[in-house]
């Protein structure tokens, strides 16, 4: 990327960062969704079955629907519900300086169930499910196959802090990346695995999700991927929760084809054919798409965490102009990356702006 240039003239190495920056947070989501939609049509097919219905180099681009476009699914879904919680909960911390990110995680999770028509609480106020800027987004009501395992953990009315479950589906790591987006490496590590807890009990499944999380937050520092792999191999090493995430993680690493992985129905597999199709295509998004949809298994979530990965990696740039403009929730799925990068919004006095409070609200 060029470097912005000052009132000098010369080069602004700060600007410059921080348009890096901007590009890898738009990659990421909108990588992610891309990701997403194209796997979403062949989700509960083989692979064999994929080539047979769209030729022997299976999908290629969006299949779903006449016009060419592609949709999200849940996953795209709880993926900006989880940075809404973000930004919610900084937004407390910033106007009360204290503030329980997992409880407004919850809520936040809570508002998406309601997209989806579940029993949300009788508990939750009002005003918690029907404030803030995504719950006004009339698109993100579609139903995509939602996971019963998030669908049936969010549904009970008690406070939890882990979901009472010993489920590891890969619910945990297609939601996780904005985590990695908006903390430091280990910090993202513990808020994704506490995230993932909300709606996932097994511990590979809370585990996954934080090493996805860890592994986005050190691409973002724009680290080589072997080399962010490796150092949150070297984290999940002294956990002995996290050994099964981390021998997947290893495996991804060591595979010949994508098929030895698994088919991404649990949490493990998922991140290591995300992880996987990033490596072995590290500047070709296009191509690591499509090997991640490609597949025996969960297409849409393992496309949504290969393109999270290329996406950080390679910026907005890098995804097909076609796919992009033919996203149906481009512009959704855009504002939020560009809400995450700025993290914050606040006025002459360094309070939260109406603006931002009116997408934001601390609660």
């Amino acid at each position: 990327m060029l470097d912005e240039v000052g009132p000098t003239g010369k080069a602004n190495e700060g600007s410059s960062r921080d348009a890096a920056r901007r590009d890898a947070l738009r990659g990421c989501l909108l990588g992610g969704a891309v990701g997403d939609a194209l796997g979403a049509p062949v989700e509960f097919m083989s692979e064999k079955e994929i080539r047979r219905q769209y030729g022997k180099n299976g999908v290629t681009g969006f299949v779903e629907f006449p016009d060419g476009t592609g949709s999200i699914t849940d996953d795209t879904q709880m993926t900006l519900f989880t940075a809404e919680g973000i930004l919610r909960a900084h937004a407390r911390k910033k106007e009360k300086g204290a503030c329980d990110f997992v409880a407004v995680m919850r809520n936040a999770y809570r508002r998406w169930l309601k997209t989806q028509g579940g029993r949300v609480p009788e508990t939750t106020p009002d005003e918690m499910l029907d404030s803030g800027r995504l719950i006004r987004e009339r698109q993100l009501f579609a139903w995509r196959a939602p996971g019963n395992t998030c669908i049936s953990a969010l549904e009970i009315p008690a406070e939890l802090e882990k979901a009472p479950n010993k489920s590891k589906g890969c619910g945990t790591v297609m939601r996780m990346a904005p985590a990695g987006l908006f903390f430091a490496p280990e910090e993202a590590y513990d808020y994704g695995c506490r995230f993932s807890a909300l709606t996932h009990g097994h511990p590979t499944g809370i585990t996954a999700g934080g090493a996805f999380a860890m592994l986005i937050a050190e691409l973002l520092t724009e680290k080589p991927l072997e080399e962010a792999l490796e150092l949150v191999l070297q984290f999940l090493d002294g956990k002995p929760d996290a050994a099964e995430t981390a021998a997947a993680l290893r495996k991804a690493r060591e595979a010949e084809n994508v098929s030895e992985l698994g088919e991404g129905w649990i949490a493990e597999e998922a991140l290591a054919i995300g992880v996987h199709c990033a490596l072995k295509h590290q500047r070709e998004f296009r191509e690591g798409i499509l090997e991640a949809v490609n597949i025996d298994g969960d297409s849409d979530s393992t496309g949504a965490i290969a393109g999270n990965i290329l996406g950080v990696i390679n910026g907005e740039s890098a995804i097909p102009a076609e796919w992009r403009s033919r996203l149906r929730e481009k512009e959704i799925v855009a504002q939020m990356a560009d809400d995450l990068w700025k993290r914050f919004e606040a006025d002459a006095n360094g309070r939260a702006t109406p603006n931002w409070l009116d997408k934001y609200p601390g609660f």
